[in-house]
């Protein structure tokens, strides 16, 4: 523990001898409006290398959450649950746009970093019909601009469903550094510039790992793209492609899924019977199915569809089916006795 502790406070001298990256808070705060922009703009790759521009005399003093931030590839992230995303979300759906944002861990508590140091971040994935104030599917990039004010846009909170089925990999060292010196964070000096860099620069990779996902696994139908924050700092929102911008990855997925049904239809000749009775096996069962064979679940089905119809945010899923799910099981097993 002496160690650690001797450690610690190596490292916070050593923070205070730094030059400071920015001569005042509206300094620090125009660098980061001028990164919002440029990713606004469609200039990610340019606003990733103009925030390591400014983190590299940090590493190079040996602040380890500088170097996170400025040796973290964006090709070692990965967005998980995509395939889903593109195969089943949008049969039937309205949506126009998709945002993907990272939301603040205190919405998910208890969240906090693990032995190491790190913590994997929680995506919202929010979705969007045309509406009166923009009409996505028609919308240019710059008409979407024109909808953002600062940090703020005109369709904030007017999202049509969300979940956090979509997941990212391989930025949790980065993104529990930044969790951890969130406090330091609001101080004036070294310490808070190398946390607001870091944080930009964990919200620049994020854009491009959705910008890259798209470019190499396409989407499932035309949408504008967005990614962004709930109560998340830095706070960037930006748009990734509008509408017709997506145009073209859509035709990718189409290819990709055509390939694929055409292999499978090669080797549905070679297959076993036993084969297909143990993928059979692994399927899952449809909501309906599970209710057919077990009518003692539709009440309370029912009533859940009821408490969870106005639900938007995850973490006010077990507030409001407070004690339904206690008394449903309860019910349940009264009944198996």
């Amino acid at each position: 523990m002496e160690s650690v502790g001797l450690y610690a406070a190596h490292q916070i001298l050593e923070t205070m001898m730094m030059q400071r990256a920015f001569a005042s808070r509206e300094e620090q705060r125009a660098f980061m409006d001028e990164l919002q922009t440029m990713l606004r703009q469609g200039k990610p790759d340019a606003a990733l290398a103009q925030v390591r521009c400014a983190l590299e005399p940090f590493a190079a003093a040996g602040s380890h959450l500088a170097s996170l931030a400025l040796t973290l590839d964006p090709r070692n992230v990965e967005l998980l649950g995509w395939e889903w995303f593109l195969s089943q979300r949008f049969s039937g759906s309205d949506a126009t746009a998709i945002g993907i944002d990272f939301s603040w861990p205190g919405h998910f508590s208890p969240r906090t970093t693990d032995a190491d140091g790190n913590l994997e971040p929680v995506l919202e994935t929010n979705y969007y019909e045309d509406m009166d104030i923009v009409h996505f599917s028609t919308a240019t990039r710059e008409q979407i601009l024109a909808g953002y004010s600062g940090g703020y846009s005109e369709w904030q909170g007017h999202f049509s469903d969300i979940e956090v089925n979509i997941e990212v990999k391989g930025m949790e060292r980065l993104y529990g550094a930044i969790w951890s010196a969130r406090r330091p964070g609001d101080s004036d000096d070294a310490a808070g510039d190398i946390y607001v860099l870091a944080a930009c620069a964990s919200a620049i990779i994020l854009h491009l790992v959705v910008r890259d996902t798209i470019r190499t696994r396409g989407l499932g139908k035309p949408m504008a793209v967005l990614v962004g924050s709930n109560e998340d700092f830095p706070f960037f929102d930006a748009t990734v492609m509008s509408f017709d911008e997506s145009r073209p990855y859509v035709r990718l997925f189409e290819q990709a899924a055509g390939n694929e049904h055409r292999s499978t239809h090669r080797d549905a000749g070679y297959r076993s019977a036993e084969s297909s009775q143990r993928r059979a096996k692994r399927d899952r069962p449809s909501v309906d199915d599970i209710l057919k064979d077990h009518p003692e679940f539709t009440d309370f089905a029912r009533l859940a569809e009821q408490s969870l119809r106005h639900v938007r945010k995850p973490k006010d899923v077990l507030p409001a089916l407070g004690n339904l799910a206690a008394s449903a099981l309860a019910d349940f097993l009264n009944k198996r006795r």
